[in-house]
Order: structure tokens, then sequence, then C-alpha cells
């Protein structure tokens, strides 16, 4: 608020009224509101609601798999040159799958990072083998884990029934 002296008012000349006054500072009060708003809105960007509500959109999607009865995938991680290898199992023996040993193998694909196939790979024997989980290591290989009632193909050492088996690939 404004106060002016009577000293004030004699040098200059003005005098405001109390409602002079108000129509004077709403316009800059309105001003200074709105740019704590944009303030706030350029310090604090994931405040924007329409941003916060709004669904994602596909950026890239991929169907891989053959003709057999069962291909899924259980474990996907983007790795280090922005890929992603992608585990699952597959009854397949076309399409996008090659070497199926038989039964439900483990089956391994590397994507570039929109999506493309750059290899894949089946592990298995003849009974069932499921990879639930992947992970790229330090040295830039993958290990697959997840189960296995194979005691043939590429398992070895076998307990008998369902084991844990985990495959280091370089």
């Amino acid at each position: 608020m404004v106060v002016l002296t009577d000293s004030l008012r004699s040098m200059t000349g003005i005098i405001l009224s109390q409602r002079e006054r108000c129509h004077l500072f709403k316009p800059l009060l309105r001003f200074l509101v709105f740019m704590m708003i944009v303030t706030a809105m350029i310090a604090f960007p994931w405040a924007d609601a329409k941003a916060a509500i709004a669904p994602p959109g596909i950026e890239w999607q991929k169907s891989l798999g053959g003709s057999g009865a069962w291909d899924g995938a259980r474990s996907v991680q983007q790795t280090s040159d922005g890929g992603y290898i992608v585990a699952g199992l597959s009854d397949s023996n076309n399409g996008d799958i090659t070497g199926n040993h038989g039964g439900d193998d483990y089956w391994i694909v590397k994507l570039d990072a929109s999506g493309t196939k750059l290899w894949e790979k089946s592990l298995g024997g003849s009974g069932s083998d499921f990879a639930e989980s992947t992970q790229q290591t330090s040295d830039g290989g993958y290990v697959v884990a997840g189960q296995s009632n194979s005691v043939d193909g590429d398992i070895t050492g076998s307990r008998g029934g369902w084991d844990y088996w985990v495959v280091k690939l370089d």
C-alpha cells in the first residue's frame, strides 16, 4: 500500500483515493501471481497435470515367434548398447525360432534399440525348459535363469524332476 504524506502530496501533486490505489495495484498483483505460476511450472515441470495423466504412445512394437502353441517372453532387460535382451520359452522351430531341441526350450532374443532382431538362440533338451530371467553381465555377455526337466540336449548334470537351470552366454 502506498502512503502519501502531506509533504509528498504537495511536492508531486498526486492524491490517490483508496479506490484509485486498488485499481493501480490490481494489475501489478495479477502480474506477480502470473510470474510466480510460470516460475513454478519451469522449476517443477512434473507438476504439469496434463502430462501426468496423458497415456504414453507406442514407440515401436515387435511380434516374435513361430507356429508352435507356446512362445512367450518372461523377462526383458535393456542392454548397455541401448538394445534389449529378451528371455522366455518356445516350442516352435520355424518363423523367428531356430534350433528347438523338442518340447519347450529357453528362447533368448537380442533386439536393437528400435526392436529389430539381431540374433536368437534356443537352449534346452527334449523336456520342458522355461527361461524366467535374464541380465547382461559386466563382460557384455548374458546370464539366463529358469527351470528345466530335460536330461539331454544342452542340459548336463540334471538332478531329476524340475531343476534350476542357469546358463551364461558370451
